[in-house]
């Protein structure tokens, strides 16, 4: 039987199954055979980098903004918004897409997987499994922070 660790597959074209098995079944490593639906994959990944990304930034924006004479209602508070807004998508999403606790691959990946089920024509997108809990926990101590300090501020402006 294989372990967790050492699953990694390949997605043949047309096999949209045998991505989700490989997703549920937490794979280490996927080579996706499939250009189109390689992109797409890749698409995702993007996006919950960008949430994730955003989150961060958005919130370390609004802790140095937060400390300026700038206008709160207009221009700090909406960086905290934002920053807490990605977060909570990130991590509702999390909840539901696999994806979102895999990397595009730097070309690593795809020496993991035995060389019988490659083909040397094919262009692969390779997609690694990563812990992403730091980043989980990154987002959302600065969106915590963030949205308490805006509570903070409204209940003590009324």
């Amino acid at each position: 039987a294989e372990t967790t660790s050492q699953l990694c597959g390949v997605v043949p074209s047309a096999h949209t199954d045998r991505l989700e098995h490989l997703l549920r079944g937490k794979a280490a490593v996927i080579a996706i055979e499939d250009e189109g639906q390689g992109n797409a994959v890749h698409g995702a990944i993007q996006v919950g980098n960008f949430l994730h990304k955003t989150a961060v930034l958005s919130g370390l924006a609004f802790f140095g903004l937060s400390a300026t004479r700038l206008p709160f209602k207009a221009i700090v508070l909406p960086a905290g918004v934002l920053s807490v807004g990605c977060a909570l998508i990130y991590d509702i999403a999390s909840q539901q897409d696999t994806l979102l606790q895999y990397q595009a691959d730097n070309g690593d990946g795809l020496m993991k997987i035995p060389s019988n089920e490659l083909s040397p024509s094919v262009s692969y997108v390779v997609i690694v499994r990563r812990d992403n809990t730091a980043r989980k926990v990154l987002h959302n101590t600065i969106a915590l922070i963030a949205a308490s300090l805006i509570a903070y501020r409204f209940y003590t402006r009324h």
